[in-house]
């Protein structure tokens, strides 16, 4: 029997294929608790519903590295400011005044402005974002995901920081590390 089981291989691809019929029951549960503020009268959570939304079709191109059209989305208070138009991205209250919900609301046939690549948002997901900011577009992330650090309060370092490398351009002018 000990050689039995010693000797037998599993298929990567099959325990692949197990790990996914068995997370199935879980995934399922988890969409549903991510819909459940949406068809009960709880408020719509950013932090828990539209975040996940925009980091899936929209942080790839709207983020502080890559910030197409000036809009900075991963962060409540980029959506608030808005980009390169002036307009603000969202008005909490009034979800036809910002550009957000008319970048993503597609116009009869016509397909929405936004994302531009990969899918559109489902009617569901835009009917979500409205709402948000029909309730106010209220910021519930965690006091743990705010930002840590700003310049008037950089971080505090016990020890020295590990350098991987270091290099001098020819002329000695620029160090990189």
């Amino acid at each position: 029997m000990r050689t039995l089981i010693t000797s037998m291989r599993v298929c990567p691809l099959a325990m692949c294929w197990i790990s996914l019929i068995l997370a199935a029951p879980l995934l399922a549960e988890e969409g549903k608790e991510q819909d459940k503020g949406s068809k009960s009268g709880a408020p719509v959570s950013y932090y828990k519903q539209i975040r996940p939304i925009f980091q899936s079709s929209c942080f790839g191109c709207h983020q502080p590295a890559q910030a197409k059209g000036g809009l900075v989305m991963t962060s409540h208070a980029g959506l608030l400011k808005g980009g390169e138009s002036g307009d603000p991205g969202v008005v909490p209250n009034h979800p036809e005044q910002g550009t957000l919900v008319s970048q993503i609301t597609p116009v009869g046939k016509e397909p929405a402005e936004m994302p531009k690549e990969g899918a559109p948002l489902s009617a569901d997901q835009v009917a979500l974002v409205r709402r948000w900011v029909l309730e106010g577009a209220k910021d519930d992330s965690p006091a743990a995901d705010a930002v840590a650090f700003t310049p008037e309060r950089p971080p505090h370092y016990v020890a020295a920081p590990v350098i991987t490398s270091v290099a001098v351009s020819p002329d000695g002018k620029l160090l990189a590390v």
